[in-house]
């Protein structure tokens, strides 16, 4: 029978040894969602939430999924951990603790977008580019497949994806959260300070959808929501032909 850790945990506000800690309890529940135990913490920093979900993971060979629940406030959903990280947590806790305290490696465009200050997020969500933004509210994303606020997964070496319906996370889609978080939170627990998301428009356009839910304003669609595959790969060609006409001007002036 397949179990699944869930870690409710919210941030106290006074810091520990240069740390924030957390308080909230970690509960093991069965595949209906049964709550089969539970292990409350006050005080805890994060290196040792992952110990005692270490501890958890090889006592029961069962549990195969973690999912970390914010609780400051009560619409934030769930954030499941993808099962690479699970297993890493149960053989080597130490190593997954310094995966999950930094950026994920390979993540080109997560880099830039990162630095983003907050006006100028809300500008830039408005212009069209390689990179397009998505919206994030209550620790959900607006799925471009769907159209429905959708819940997002994390792993330490491809970063924060948007979760689908199939068990395939590979497949899943991967995306660059933007947030205000505290310096020193955990980059696994920055869902509960994102406002906004980065997604490639290659990354879109590669999963060949007859239909994108982009509701922006560069969006050609009378109502500005829905726009079409060929309307999208002709957007990201128009954008890419003047990207190389301004390089070649810009060549010529020096």
């Amino acid at each position: 029978m397949a179990k699944k850790i869930v870690l409710h945990y919210k941030r106290l506000r006074e810091e520990v040894k240069g740390e924030y800690p957390f308080q909230g309890k970690l509960t093991v529940v069965d595949e209906e969602g049964k709550e089969l135990s539970s292990l409350p913490f006050i005080s805890c920093i994060f290196k040792d939430l992952i110990k005692k979900i270490h501890r958890k993971l090889v006592e029961d060979e069962e549990i195969d999924l973690i999912w970390l629940q914010r609780t400051e406030r009560n619409d934030i959903v769930p954030m499941e951990l993808d099962s690479q990280s699970t297993d890493l947590i149960r053989k080597d806790p130490l190593t997954a603790y310094r995966n999950l305290m930094q950026e994920p490696q390979g993540n080109n465009f997560h880099t830039a977008y990162a630095r983003i200050m907050g006006a100028k997020r809300k500008h830039e969500a408005e212009v069209f580019g390689e990179n397009i933004y998505l919206d994030i509210a209550r620790g959900c994303i607006l799925n471009p497949f769907t159209g429905d606020w959708s819940t997002l997964a994390y792993g330490p070496e491809h970063g924060w994806k948007i979760r689908e319906e199939n068990n395939r996370p590979d497949s899943w889609l991967p995306i660059a959260m933007i947030d205000d978080a505290p310096k020193g939170t955990p980059f696994g627990m920055r869902l509960a300070f994102a406002r906004w998301a980065v997604v490639s428009v290659h990354c879109l356009l590669a999963r060949q959808a007859d239909k994108y839910y982009l509701p922006r304003s560069w969006n050609p669609d009378s109502e500005g929501t829905w726009m079409t595959y060929e309307q999208l790969k002709s957007m990201l060609e128009e954008h890419q032909r003047k990207e190389k006409e301004c390089l070649q001007e810009a060549q010529k002036v020096e």
